[in-house]
């Protein structure tokens, strides 16, 4: 499974939420696709999520919080299959 994530920052604001789309291109592989985060800076915390079986996207939400830093930053999502299988690795710009 390779994890794919927008090339172009996100945006989120301190105090507030922002979403984007994580796409998989699958090679063999149909099952749940588990996205959470590796590592996220502080103040920043980003949702888990689970694109199910056949699906090729979720949408992903980033929450920053009121002592989020200011800043060019990067969140490192792992994508795991059943049983915490390694899927992919990917990094999201933000701001």
């Amino acid at each position: 499974v390779t994890l794919g994530v927008p090339t172009t920052a996100v945006a989120v604001t301190q105090g507030a939420t922002a979403a984007t789309t994580v796409t998989v291109a699958r090679q063999n592989f149909s099952g749940d696709v588990r996205v959470a985060a590796e590592v996220a800076p502080a103040g920043l915390t980003v949702a888990p999520i689970t694109i199910p079986a056949g699906a090729q996207s979720a949408t992903l939400t980033i929450t920053a919080g009121p002592s989020a830093a200011v800043g060019a930053a990067s969140i490192t999502l792992r994508a795991t299959g059943p049983g915490g299988a390694p899927a992919g690795t990917a990094t999201l710009p933000v701001t």
